[in-house]
């Protein structure tokens, strides 16, 4: 399931931007 955490990630950083 590393694609699930690739995608928290990618909004994480979307979200801090």
């Amino acid at each position: 399931m590393s694609s699930l955490r690739t995608l928290i990630f990618l909004c994480l950083a979307c979200a801090i931007s």
